[in-house]
């Protein structure tokens, strides 16, 4: 069975945001953004349907729309990061704890060439874990023009990578 966002799971979600991720740079206050609002709520009805049939179909469409769609003027991805975890918890699955050369070896099956640099990184401290490997991901989404032949490849390569990661809690 999967579970999916009640609304206090998105309540959980801007909070973790709030807590984890604005260290450098601030996010919107996403519940006064009506239309970004409607946006989300839009997709996470749309999980719902069979189309989607797997658990890491649902997730990695989360992870992969919330990231493209541009729903809020800022933090988006950070949010489909966010919500990629919250997602997973609620279903009981969590990110596998690896090395960033493991993360970075699968990435690379994938996508070849992709540059690991964290130059747009305002943090002082480099990325290490499911950090490094989300952060890497919710890059080559939205550059995917750059490192795919076309969203379905994007969206297939994507969903192959964690595949790998994901394991039950």
């Amino acid at each position: 069975m999967v579970y999916y966002f009640q609304e206090q799971d998105i309540d959980n979600t801007f909070e973790f945001i709030d807590s984890e991720y604005t260290t450098q740079e601030s996010v919107p206050n996403y519940r006064e953004d009506e239309e970004g609002m409607g946006r989300l709520y839009s997709l996470l009805d749309s999980l719902q349907l069979d189309y989607y049939p797997k658990l890491i179909d649902k997730a990695s469409r989360l992870l992969i729309e919330t990231c493209l769609g541009h729903y809020f003027y800022n933090g988006n991805k950070r949010l489909a990061i966010s919500a990629y975890y919250g997602f997973l918890l609620i279903n009981n699955q969590s990110i596998k704890i690896c090395t960033n050369k493991e993360y970075e070896d699968s990435i690379r099956r994938e996508f070849g060439d992709y540059d690991f640099s964290e130059e747009n990184l305002q943090d002082e401290e480099p990325l290490v874990g499911s950090d490094f490997f989300m952060y890497h991901i919710s890059i080559l989404i939205a550059d995917h023009s750059k490192h795919s032949n076309s969203y379905d490849d994007m969206k297939n390569k994507v969903k192959t990578i964690l595949e790998q990661f994901v394991e039950a809690l």
